[in-house]
């Protein structure tokens, strides 16, 4: 049996005493889940903001956005999108069970943020365009 927790909520810890008190830590593997999906989270988050900050930037100075601004904001949107939707899976997981019903909030996310990357904007490569815009290769930016 596995117990997904993280080390802040108070239902984990009372879980954990749970199994300490029943004796049961031999048959409980503990998994935390939760600190490296919020490193994760916030790493996409501060990456998503300062590519935000730059555009803004851009924009005001009444600048054109060259291949390179294209490539780092898309970079970071596709980047910042998967790395939500590995999150919520995360979450989604620790859930268990009642992460399945329509009434779990959880089920929701995990719906809408699976859909998100199924846009074809937040698409994997994307990710090789970006690079390859950013090495200096010619590539073709029509829809980029």
């Amino acid at each position: 049996m596995q117990l997904f927790f993280s080390l802040n909520s108070p239902y984990a810890r009372k879980a954990r005493i749970i199994i300490h008190e029943l004796d049961l830590e031999p048959r409980v593997k503990e998994v935390a889940v939760t600190l490296p999906a919020d490193a994760k989270l916030r790493a996409a988050r501060g990456l998503l903001s300062a590519e935000a900050a730059a555009a803004w930037g851009t924009a005001v100075a009444g600048a054109a956005f060259t291949p390179e601004h294209r490539a780092r904001m898309r970079s970071a949107i596709t980047w910042a999108a998967t790395t939500a939707a590995s999150v919520v899976d995360t979450a989604y997981h620790a859930g268990g069970g009642s992460a399945i019903y329509a009434a779990s909030p959880l089920q929701r996310r995990f719906r809408d943020v699976n859909a998100l990357t199924q846009h074809f904007l937040v698409k994997a490569d994307t990710l090789t365009t970006a690079g390859a815009v950013l090495a200096g290769t010619e590539v073709d930016l029509t829809v980029f």
